[in-house]
């Protein structure tokens, strides 16, 4: 007869004497994050918090788990999308300041 054992990392596996075989088995979703809180907090709030952070630290974050991972890509993309739109409008404002030339003064005029 097999005993069935449950490591602290949520795999359940039989114990055997011939087989030694694990099952991961995901906790259901309502206890899925009770063991760290910050993770039941919705997205919209975990990304406020983590607007106060570096997007260096911000990126160190996402080896924490799978959640945190996509939550930090998303984080990290709207910051990198919004220094993309910035670079564009400075780019955008100095080209307006640029002087427009014309061809007729590239051409040298003959008398």
């Amino acid at each position: 007869m097999a005993a069935v054992i449950e490591r602290v990392d949520g795999c359940v596996g039989s114990l055997d004497s011939d087989i030694v075989s694990l099952r991961h088995t995901p906790p259901p979703s309502d206890q899925q994050h009770q063991n760290n809180p910050l993770l039941g907090l919705p997205i919209v709030a975990i990304e406020t918090i983590l607007n106060f952070l570096s997007y260096d630290e911000i990126s160190l974050l996402r080896s924490v788990c799978k959640r945190m991972d996509m939550i930090c890509q998303r984080v990290l993309n709207q910051g990198f999308l919004k220094v993309e739109r910035y670079h564009s409008l400075c780019q955008r404002q100095v080209k307006a300041q640029l002087p427009r030339v014309g061809f007729k003064f590239l051409i040298p005029i003959k008398d």
